[in-house]
């Protein structure tokens, strides 16, 4: 159920994982056992390694966060945005730019070789 409050307007309305353009996941294929796992989850998904539910999630976090910003005219180009901003490289640029001004380089390299990107 989602509700969108626009600045004439208040709207309900319920969006499904197909409506989007996903697949709909089963919870043991999006559930992760230790921070670990989950580290090296979003390293694959963020630098396009993986296209397993979990990806499915993040793409689905990601569009709303477009369509908010108006970014997206709704949910479903909002996925594809951001299927195109992984496919691309570019959120994986944006975070090692980040992490080269506000983190560790190196710890970020470590980890992704843990989660087996060259």
């Amino acid at each position: 159920m989602i509700t969108e409050f626009t600045a004439n307007d208040l709207k309900e309305y319920i969006v499904k994982p197909e409506d989007m353009g996903i697949h709909r996941a089963q919870p043991e294929e999006i559930a992760t056992s230790s921070t670990e796992e989950n580290t090296k989850d979003f390293l694959r998904i963020l630098y396009g390694v993986d296209d397993s539910p979990k990806r499915s999630l993040v793409l689905v976090n990601a569009a709303a966060g477009l369509y908010v910003m108006g970014a997206a005219s709704d949910l479903k180009e909002g996925v594809k945005q951001a299927q195109t901003l992984i496919d691309t490289a570019k959120v994986s640029k944006k975070l090692e730019e980040y992490i080269a001004v506000c983190g560790d380089p190196g710890k970020l390299q470590e980890a992704k070789v843990s989660a087996g990107i060259n």
